[in-house]
């Protein structure tokens, strides 16, 4: 198990926690990021790998792949918010994540671009822990 999937096991488990009983009341969700909804299978196949599901409860979806030597962490979210909340969990740990509309992609920075093309979403980057 390399450092980055025990990460976002532990990541996961915690957000599943914050996420318990929180929702959108309003059914709408705040500011959406590019890139429209997509399943686990469409993330996987603009990577061109095949996922593997790990996590399958009310709140998210999570599978891993892994394609050329780089693992991707895939996840889709039944709400935006709940996907904040995820991120939020997540970022302090550090990774690049590409996030779309209430889905993530984690992997390396320059594993991310050509997934980007495919899939659209933005970049974003966890805390940098590289001591720099």
């Amino acid at each position: 198990m390399t450092v980055r999937t025990v990460r976002l096991a532990a990541t996961t488990a915690v957000a599943l926690l914050a996420l318990a009983g929180c929702g959108s009341a309003s059914g709408s969700d705040a500011k959406a990021p590019t890139g429209g909804p997509v399943g686990l299978k469409k993330m996987a196949s603009a990577i061109g790998c095949k996922a593997s599901l790990q996590t399958d409860s009310e709140e998210l979806r999570q599978a891993s792949c892994t394609k050329a030597k780089t693992t991707y962490i895939l996840l889709t979210f039944t709400t935006q918010s709940g996907q904040r909340d995820w991120l939020t969990v997540a970022k302090p740990y550090g990774g690049s994540y590409l996030v779309g509309t209430r889905w993530v992609v984690e992997a390396d920075p320059e594993a991310l671009t050509p997934v980007q093309k495919e899939l659209g979403g933005s970049v974003e980057s966890g805390e940098d822990h590289s001591g720099h």
